[in-house]
């Protein structure tokens, strides 16, 4: 409904102004919505494309915990707060090899004990590497991903332009109708005024006396 409201504005236009068909063309694409979705499409392939790409950025971890046990007292003391903090690192790349660096600090406190066992921390670094053998082989995964996110990406894009054809196909063919259409017309105007002249001239030759009655009525039918 909305399309054909506008291309009949358009063809209203059309008619005032006298367009050609580039210019008639020029004024649906830069007012008629589906139109420029068209190119929302191609752009929202080409990000769904760029997407599959994700699994392969930085990923930053940072975990943070504290505990409180006042249960049952211990050597210890009868309060022990632990604090846990975490912060990690992780990166895969195209070739399949992943690479995580992580950091944990643990710091301890024991109520009512005397130092150095009151307070005190410990902390862990770690360093991983992870190569894939079998799934992604020094990036065998990564580049069949790829190829069939490309694949898929030139499907899309080509769908849509053969919607975004078809849609200027029957835009320009309602413009040949339009054409027809006002030729058409213009052409029973002009047979109705020469109808209406010949019907003036047989009546007054008939009121003459020198015409036929079987004529006017055929001029009439007409």
């Amino acid at each position: 409904m909305m399309k054909a409201s506008l291309i009949l504005g358009v063809l209203i236009a059309l008619q005032a102004k006298a367009m050609t068909l580039d210019e008639y063309l020029t004024e649906v694409k830069s007012k008629n919505s589906l139109f420029s979705s068209f190119d929302t499409l191609v752009q929202a392939a080409d990000e769904k494309k760029e997407a599959g790409d994700i699994i392969l950025e930085p990923q930053l971890t940072a975990t943070y915990g504290k505990t409180v046990d006042k249960t049952v007292p211990t050597s210890l003391g009868e309060k022990r707060e632990t604090t846990d903090t975490t912060l990690g690192l992780s990166k895969k790349f195209s070739t399949g090899t992943s690479f995580s660096l992580s950091a944990k600090t643990n710091q301890y406190f024991n109520s009512q004990m005397a130092p150095p066992t009151d307070e005190y921390s410990t902390g862990l670094l770690t360093l991983g590497l992870q190569q894939s053998l079998w799934k992604d082989f020094f990036g065998a995964g990564t580049r069949l991903r790829h190829r069939r996110e490309e694949s898929v990406n030139q499907l899309e894009k080509m769908a849509t332009e053969l919607n975004k054809r078809a849609f200027l196909v029957g835009v320009e063919s309602t413009f040949w109708d339009y054409i027809v259409a006002v030729e058409d017309l213009n052409l029973k105007k002009a047979n109705f005024e020469r109808a209406k002249k010949l019907d003036s001239w047989t009546s007054t030759r008939l009121s003459n006396g020198i015409g036929d009655r079987s004529d006017l009525m055929s001029i009439k039918a007409l």
